[in-house]
């Protein structure tokens, strides 16, 4: 640490892991339910929908792009339709290839509108947030010949840490939202939001609302899959969508 950081032991002891272990007995135990562990493992080694997508920002545009690709919905046509149009850079690149959409990847009218597709169907405009995207689906993958029982405790590590982070994260949100804080060096004053109660709650009683949606999505992101999930699909870890398109998912 002290040699890739630049930091001394006392500072990463006093800045990170006392805060960490102090937050972590705050929180106090998250659970973990059957169903989060059968998300998981549907997210992780069932089948993912193989397509090429393309990204309008208005509708007008979508309705036309769709119009054109509905006579004649091949790959060649819809990659030469992201190449054309696309906003979003990294599909536009690709010719309109984006990650196999996975399903619980927390984004589900775009997880309905992929499930519902054939091998050679053309979507709907899907209109997420303030872009739409127009689907054509390739094929599924194939799911990991893998037993529930095989990965159900690396599941269960898996989300139990990504839960408590996210506990951790609302907990010491509603902690700065609700303390005094007086900045001498910058001439700054913070007094605690009148609608917040000055006992400090347990974790599972506070406001969801200490905590943005955005916030809540990187936390939960994946850090490291199961060895049997990386086989199954490579190193397609991000899935569901173009890396510019996750902005505009959460407002």
């Amino acid at each position: 640490i002290s040699k890739e950081n630049k930091q001394s032991i006392e500072f990463y002891l006093t800045d990170i892991v006392r805060p960490t272990v102090a937050l972590k007995k705050l929180v106090g135990p998250v659970p973990v339910t059957q169903d989060d562990l059968d998300k998981a493992f549907t997210a992780t080694f069932g089948p993912r929908v193989r397509c090429r997508a393309v990204v309008l920002d208005n509708q007008r545009r979508a309705q036309e792009v769709w119009q054109i690709a509905r006579q004649n919905p091949t790959a060649e046509v819809i990659g030469n339709l992201a190449e054309q149009y696309s906003v979003d850079p990294t599909s536009k690149a690709l010719r309109g290839e984006v990650p196999p959409i996975q399903k619980h990847s927390g984004q589900p009218a775009l997880e309905r509108e992929a499930f519902a597709l054939n091998a050679g169907e053309l979507s709907g405009i899907i209109q997420i947030a303030d872009r739409f995207m127009i689907l054509l689906c390739e094929g599924y993958t194939k799911p990991v010949e893998v037993t529930f029982d095989e990965v159900r405790d690396e599941l269960h590590r898996d989300i139990f840490e990504k839960k408590q982070r996210i506990e951790m994260a609302r907990f010491f949100t509603h902690l700065r939202e609700s303390a005094s804080i007086d900045n001498f060096l910058a001439g700054t004053s913070q007094s605690p939001k009148s609608n917040l109660p000055q006992n400090l709650p347990a974790a599972s009683k506070m406001p969801p609302s200490t905590i943005t949606q955005r916030e809540t999505n990187e936390l939960s992101k994946p850090r490291a899959k199961p060895r049997a999930g990386s086989r199954a699909v490579g190193n397609s870890s991000r899935a569901v969508s173009p890396a510019s398109f996750d902005e505009q998912l959460v407002k």
